[in-house]
């Protein structure tokens, strides 16, 4: 009797502490399906106010979003300008043919300054036993177009555009006249070399020598652009 009364005890706080576990356990369970549906009710507040935001409908809108849009209207403004520039200089021939003489005038005159004797027929120059025929191609007049189509297209004041449009000019042409000189030169030292020097070498160049003046001149504009925007 004492035994089994003693048993009954022990057993009875046990029973209460696993049912009372149980309650604790049930009620932990409940918890995070309280959280859970919390959590859904702040998602979908979260969802709402992104719809709502105006950054977040700029940010869907993708390449023509307003924040792309400055620079979207910049490569239009290059696009028409080039297009422009195009078809002004196959309509007039002579803006063609005024790069040829400069080119040609300005070579001529480098030779002559270093002591190289050189004949000029029309467009052709001879020197050493090799002759170059100047073309359109070989003026600088094209690559320096391209720039002021770039130039003109950048938001800037017209002084800005105009110091970069002469200081462009000056840049390009001192850079060609440099092409031409040492395209003859190799033509007459390593003839087997002009071939790449002409296509790949120096038409590279020049491209190089476009996007770094540009750039140059941008390191001038936007520094003074940003100031006079804080004043």
């Amino acid at each position: 009797m004492n035994q089994s009364g003693i048993l009954g005890q022990s057993l009875a706080p046990d029973g209460v502490s696993r049912e009372m576990t149980g309650k604790r356990e049930s009620g932990t369970g409940a918890s995070p399906a309280r959280g859970g549906r919390a959590n859904v009710s702040s998602g979908g507040r979260e969802r709402g106010r992104a719809r709502h935001d105006p950054r977040a409908r700029a940010i869907g809108t993708g390449l023509f979003g307003p924040e792309n849009r400055p620079v979207v209207r910049f490569v239009v403004r290059c696009a028409l300008y080039w297009g422009a520039v195009l078809a002004v200089v196959s309509r007039f021939h002579a803006i063609e043919n005024a790069g040829i003489g400069l080119t040609l005038l300005t070579v001529h005159g480098v030779f002559g300054a270093i002591g190289v004797q050189v004949a000029r027929l029309g467009d052709t120059l001879s020197a050493g036993g090799a002759s170059v025929r100047i073309v359109s191609d070989c003026s600088p007049h094209l690559p320096y177009l391209l720039f002021a189509a770039v130039v003109l297209a950048f938001p800037a004041t017209w002084r800005q555009r105009l110091l970069g449009l002469t200081l462009g000019a000056v840049a390009i042409h001192v850079f060609n006249t440099i092409r031409i000189v040492a395209l003859i030169g190799i033509l007459i030292r390593r003839q087997e070399w002009f071939e790449f020097a002409h296509v790949y070498l120096w038409q590279t160049g020049t491209l190089i020598l476009v996007l770094a003046a540009f750039l140059l001149w941008l390191r001038f504009v936007v520094p003074r652009r940003s100031a006079a925007v804080s004043a």
